[in-house]
C-alpha cells in the first residue's frame, strides 16, 4: 500500500519516503562499516551498486513520458483481447516509456461514439493527474491507438485542443493555439494494428515533422477532385474527403464509387449519412497501401499527412477561396490516418462510418425482385448453321454467327434501357430477362419493333417463373416462330 499527499506545493509520497530513509540509514552506517568490514569488500559493495545505478540510468535514458494504450471497444467486441495482445503492447510499450497504463471505458459502456471517446480523455486526465502526484511533474504522454476510424478521427480533434503547444499545421494555421491544456500530450502518435500480426504492428506519425516544410520525393498519391450536387440554397458549402489507403487488398474503385454517391445524397452503400452530410465537392486520394504502411512502420509517413494536407488546402482554396470548410471523411485506412485528419480538418467536419450490416441490408434492398420472366431466343439459328457447314461453306457459317452474335448483342443492350426490365443471362442466341408488371406492355412492343428493324426471327416466352417462360418459348416455337406467348 502506497501513501500519497500533497502538502501545499509539497507532495508527500509514502514510498519514496521509505525509500530515502533507507539511503540516510545506510550512509549513515559507512564509517561503521568502514571500521568493520575490509576495504576491499567495501570497494565490491560500491561497484555492485555503481553497476545496477548504470543498468539502471541506461535503460532509462531512452525513455520517456507516459505510454497510454486507448482501446475504444464496441459492444459487439469481444470481451477479452485477442492471442494476449495486452501482454504484446506492455512490452512495447515498457521500451519507449517509463510508464504505461490503458485507457478508455470497460466492455459494454458508453454507447455512442463521442460518449466512449469522452470517457477515455477522462480515463488518461485523472490516471495523470496521480502519476503527477507519484513522480512529482507533469510528464508528457503518448497515444497508443487501438480503436476504428470514427473513433481515432474523434480523438485526433479532442487531441488538437489538447496539445501543449502550438498545432502541428501551425504553418497553415497559424491560429489553432492551445493554452491552459491539461494534458501534456506528446506529438509523436502511435496506433497499434493487427491487420497482419496478432501481436500488433507499430505505426507512427511524429506530428513534429509534419510541419516541416521539407522537398518530399514523388510520393505513391493519386489524387481526383470531382463536382458534386449544386449547394442547396442556404446552406454552407461541404466537402467530402475520400481516402483510400487500405491495409492488404481493396477495391479502389467501388470504395470510391459508394463514397461519391453517399457524399452526394444518393444510396447510402452503407453509410451512415444524413441530409446534413451532403456535399457539394470531394477530394479523392488514393495512397498505395504498401508505401505508406512501410513509411508507418519506418517513422517517416510525415510525408503522407504533408500531401493530404496540401491538396485539401488547394481544393477548398480554388473551389470556394477558403480553407477552414466543413468536410466529411469517407476513409479506407489505418486508424492513425484517421487520427490526423481529426486534428487537421475544421472543427465541424465528421468522419462518416461504414457498416457491414447496413450495407448488406442496403444491397438486400437494392437487388430487382421481377414480377414475371421473358426468355428470348433465336429461331432456327442451328438448322442455319449446319447447312453451309455441310456444304463445306464455313466462312458463310462464321458469318452467320457472328451476324447472330451483333443482333442479340443490340437486342439486349436497347431491352436493359427500358425501366423495369433487367437482363438474367444473355449467351448465344438466348438470353433471360427479368420483368416488372408494369413494364410487361413496353417490352413486348419493344420486341415487335424490333423483329420489324430486324430481318432475325426471335421468339419469346413470359411467365411468372422461369419454367413457365420456357414453357410459353416452346408455345411461341411451335406455333409460327418469331412471336412471343404469355404463361401467366
Amino acid at each position: 500500500m502506497n501513501f500519497r499527499q500533497r502538502l501545499g506545493e509539497w507532495v508527500l509520497d509514502g514510498k519514496q519516503f521509505v525509500v530515502w530513509v533507507a539511503i540516510a540509514l545506510t550512509v549513515g552506517a559507512i564509517p561503521d562499516l568502514a571500521v568493520s568490514l575490509s576495504w576491499i569488500l567495501l570497494l565490491a559493495i560500491w561497484v555492485v551498486a555503481g553497476f545496477i545505478l548504470f543498468l539502471s540510468w541506461y535503460r532509462d535514458r531512452k525513455r520517456e513520458g507516459v505510454g497510454v494504450y486507448v482501446h475504444i471497444p464496441i459492444a459487439r467486441d469481444a470481451r477479452n483481447d485477442r492471442d494476449g495482445l495486452i501482454e504484446a503492447v506492455h512490452k512495447k510499450i515498457g521500451k519507449n516509456h517509463r510508464g504505461w497504463f490503458r485507457s478508455g471505458p470497460d466492455f459494454g459502456s458508453a454507447t455512442t461514439v463521442d460518449l466512449r471517446v469522452d470517457w477515455a480523455m477522462d480515463t488518461i486526465k485523472y490516471r495523470l493527474a496521480e502519476t503527477s502526484v507519484q513522480v512529482g511533474f507533469e510528464p508528457a504522454i503518448f497515444l497508443y491507438l487501438h480503436c476504428r476510424l470514427e473513433e481515432a478521427f474523434i480523438l485526433g480533434r479532442r487531441a488538437k485542443v489538447l496539445w501543449g503547444q502550438q498545432s502541428p499545421f501551425v504553418f497553415d494555421d497559424p491560429h489553432t493555439v492551445s493554452s491552459g491544456s491539461m494534458l501534456n500530450l506528446g506529438l509523436c502518435v502511435r496506433s497499434i494494428s493487427t491487420f497482419v500480426n496478432p501481436d500488433g504492428d507499430i505505426y507512427q506519425i511524429d506530428f513534429r515533422k509534419v510541419s516541416q516544410q521539407t522537398n518530399d520525393e514523388p510520393l505513391a498519391v493519386t489524387v481526383e477532385s470531382e463536382a458534386l450536387s449544386s449547394s442547396d440554397e442556404g446552406r454552407p458549402p461541404r466537402v467530402a474527403l475520400i481516402l483510400h489507403a487500405a491495409e492488404g487488398s481493396g477495391n479502389y474503385s467501388g470504395f470510391k464509387k459508394a463514397a461519391l454517391m453517399a457524399a452526394e445524397g444518393g444510396p447510402s452503400g452503407g453509410y451512415n449519412v444524413g441530409p446534413e452530410d451532403r456535399c457539394d465537392s470531394a477530394l479523392v486520394v488514393s495512397i498505395t497501401a504498401d508505401a505508406l504502411i512501410e513509411g508507418l512502420k519506418a517513422g517517416n509517413a510525415e510525408k503522407f499527412i504533408r500531401q493530404i494536407h496540401r491538396e485539401y488546402l488547394t481544393h477548398c482554396r480554388q473551389r470556394y477561396g477558403a480553407d477552414n470548410v466543413s468536410t466529411r471523411v469517407f476513409a479506407k485506412s489505418p486508424a492513425i490516418l484517421s487520427f490526423a485528419l481529426g486534428a487537421m480538418l475544421p472543427n465541424d467536419s465528421a468522419f462518416i462510418p461504414w457498416d457491414r450490416e447496413a450495407a448488406a441490408a442496403t444491397s438486400r434492398q437494392d437487388q430487382f425482385l421481377p414480377d414475371v420472366v421473358a426468355i428470348v431466343d433465336g429461331d432456327d439459328v442451328g438448322a442455319s448453321m449446319e447447312l453451309p457447314l455441310l456444304e463445306l461453306r464455313v466462312a458463310d457459317a462464321v458469318r452467320f454467327s457472328r451476324q447472330v452474335s451483333e443482333t442479340l448483342d443490340l437486342l439486349v443492350v436497347e431491352a436493359s434501357n427500358i425501366a423495369g426490365v433487367k437482363l438474367i443471362s444473355h449467351g448465344g442466341d438466348s438470353a433471360i430477362f427479368g420483368l416488372k408488371e408494369n413494364s410487361l406492355g413496353t417490352f413486348e412492343g419493344f420486341l415487335a419493333d424490333f423483329r420489324v428493324r430486324n430481318s432475325f426471327s426471335i421468339s419469346c416466352g413470359v411467365g411468372a417463373d422461369s419454367r413457365q417462360a420456357l414453357l410459353a418459348l416452346r408455345l411461341a416455337k411451335s406455333s409460327g416462330k418469331n412471336r412471343t406467348s404469355k404463361a401467366l
